[in-house]
């Protein structure tokens, strides 16, 4: 399989629609997430559409820029070597695409025919129109595996109670064997209780037999206060120390920790432009944006983003203070450790 994939802000979609239908016209099979069924793990779908795709084609705004979901779908296609066509709709173009050609189309037309020869280069052109392909591809299924640094496909399957009633096989329930009790368990349980009340009756009799002595009651003896104070000076007074805080762990299905605080740390490469934000949150506003190789320190984290499965640590850098992504799934790590040369 081989098409066309549009990475684009949510708020261009109808430039996006309208250049995903121009393609089509062209001869292009198209991916597009604006027809993902709600029903799938959306997040798998886009990495497996950019794994499959031949031409990557982003459509550069100042909204696409600020978008965390751009950003991320641009570095994964660069670390799978996919050729980049960037568009410029509005704004300036992204600095990662500085030495990058750029097609602008801030007229809001379509690319000219120099883009679309360039396209076919890459990805193969039908004479009939193409094809909307988002359907075709499939998320990978969920691996334990996943917990590792690289994303695994398992090719196991194990049908559940809910698949066997999906295909009319009703699962059948175990009938319990009826308990039989023995002439034996019945003699030994005899043996016992007569056992047990044969013991009890001599304890009752050895009782009888021989009183309790009587306790004469002594004076106590009380320690002189000089052994008083002797005692008391040798306790060692018991402190109390304050709680500490606990940090919240990080994301139990996302990338093995590589930061930690008090690390020294910098942008990676491909990594930038990384955002440095007020909270750890992709609502939260951003304080600056730190390109490739800029330094840090690790001053807190980390703190997990359960719903984006991704992990956040508080750093420093020379100018602010703020929340960085460590980095995303499969294996894409935005910040790395800084080691001794």
């Amino acid at each position: 399989m081989s098409h066309i994939f549009i990475s684009y802000s949510k708020k261009d979609r109808d430039y996006a629609r309208s250049l995903a239908d121009h393609l089509l016209g062209q001869g292009f099979d198209v991916w597009i997430d604006d027809r993902i069924d709600f029903g799938e793990m959306w997040e798998r779908v886009i990495f497996r559409a950019i794994d499959e795709c031949g031409a990557f084609v982003v459509i550069m705004t100042p909204q696409s820029y600020e978008s965390d979901w751009v950003l991320r779908e641009c570095n994964y296609a660069d670390r799978r070597k996919k050729p980049h066509f960037p568009l410029l709709l509005s704004g300036e173009e992204f600095p990662r695409y500085s030495a990058h050609q750029f097609v602008d189309v801030q007229d809001r037309t379509m690319p000219n025919a120099d883009f679309t020869r360039k396209l076919q280069d890459y990805v193969p052109r039908k004479t009939a129109s193409g094809k909307v392909i988002t359907q075709d591809v499939k998320a990978l299924p969920p691996s334990s595996e996943r917990l590792g640094s690289k994303a695994s496909v398992s090719s196991e399957y194990s049908p559940s109670t809910t698949d066997l009633l999906a295909v009319g096989a009703a699962p059948r329930t175990a009938t319990p064997a009826p308990k039989r009790l023995r002439l034996g368990t019945i003699i030994i349980g005899v043996l016992i209780a007569v056992i047990v009340t044969t013991i009890l009756i001599l304890i009752g009799l050895l009782a009888r037999n021989n009183p309790p002595a009587t306790i004469v009651p002594t004076e106590a003896v009380l320690p002189s206060p000089t052994t008083a104070i002797e005692l008391t000076s040798t306790v060692p007074a018991q402190v109390t120390s304050a709680p500490t805080p606990t940090l919240r762990a990080a994301c139990a299905n996302n990338l093995p920790l590589l930061l930690s605080v008090g690390a020294e740390a910098r942008v990676t490469l491909g990594g930038g432009p990384l955002r440095l934000r007020d909270n750890p949150t992709l609502q939260a506003d951003i304080l600056a944006v730190l390109d490739e190789g800029t330094p840090m320190t690790v001053i807190g984290g980390p703190s997990c983003d359960a719903v984006n499965l991704i992990t956040w640590w508080q750093v420093q850098t020379e100018d602010a203070e703020g929340w960085v992504v460590e980095g995303v799934l499969p294996d894409a790590y935005y910040v790395e450790v800084v080691r001794d040369e």
